[in-house]
């Protein structure tokens, strides 16, 4: 739900990085997280935009095998 930054399609394509990898090692240029109860999301995300801070929400926090997965 984030745009990737560009740099990470030239690195992918110039370096033959498959997908997974670059998930794995660079994030995909997520920056700073911040967690917070589903209740809490939309506005912490206004607040955000009102300090002129870009934000999107990235994923939810569930039970499982401890595995990031993207969906």
């Amino acid at each position: 739900t984030w745009d990737t930054p560009p740099v990470f399609d030239l690195i992918r394509e110039k370096g033959g990085v498959e997908v997974q990898e670059m998930l794995r090692t660079f994030n995909m240029g997520i920056g700073l997280v911040v967690v917070v109860t589903a209740g809490q999301a939309e506005t912490v995300m206004t607040d955000l935009s009102a300090r002129g801070e870009a934000s999107c929400l990235i994923g939810e926090v569930i039970a499982g095998s401890k595995e990031v997965s993207y969906i």
